[in-house]
């Protein structure tokens, strides 16, 4: 009998995924003078390591790797405005956006900083998934849902 990995299975592979496409060794380092806008860089993720913008614009996404990051935006904007008399499934929130994020590690073509730096607000935001998926207390829930709803923002402020 096949059973489905479960989304923790799926998030513990993406994770080692991740942590293998670090830069190659082709790649150059950085210079932070000339490839980021120091004045632009903020901590807005308390949880995750500081984002940059590219000399002070968005990173650009490639267009296939966009799909998922804005169905994941819509389901948590969906879920944020449900009705606090509703009950939230974030169970089947969660499998959801586990979905998405599979797909856009699946088509991921970029490289270089763009790629780290998505990277560096992806990795966050898929804890924060997991941490929903993993809660029984609705109140929990609900709070994680406002930190993935500002982990969206985030996205907006930094990517294209």
């Amino acid at each position: 009998m096949n059973i489905p990995p479960s989304p923790s299975t799926i998030l513990f592979g993406l994770s080692i995924l991740f942590s293998a496409c670090g830069p190659g060794n082709d790649e150059q380092p950085v210079d932070s003078a000339h490839s980021t806008d120091a004045a632009t860089a903020a901590p807005d993720s308390a949880a995750g390591p500081l984002l940059e913008l590219n000399n002070g614009q968005r990173w650009v996404v490639s267009p296939p790797m966009l799909i998922p990051i804005r169905r994941m935006q819509q389901r948590i904007a969906a879920a944020v405005v449900t009705d606090a008399a509703t009950e939230l499934d974030h169970a089947v929130l969660a499998d959801s956006l586990f979905v998405d994020i599979d797909a856009l590690v699946a088509g991921c073509t970029m490289e270089g900083k763009a790629h780290a730096e998505l990277h560096d607000w992806l990795m966050p935001h898929m804890q924060l998934v997991q941490d929903l998926e993993k809660t029984t207390d609705t109140v929990q829930a609900r709070k994680i849902l406002e930190e993935l709803a500002a982990s969206s923002e985030e996205f907006d402020r930094y990517f294209e």
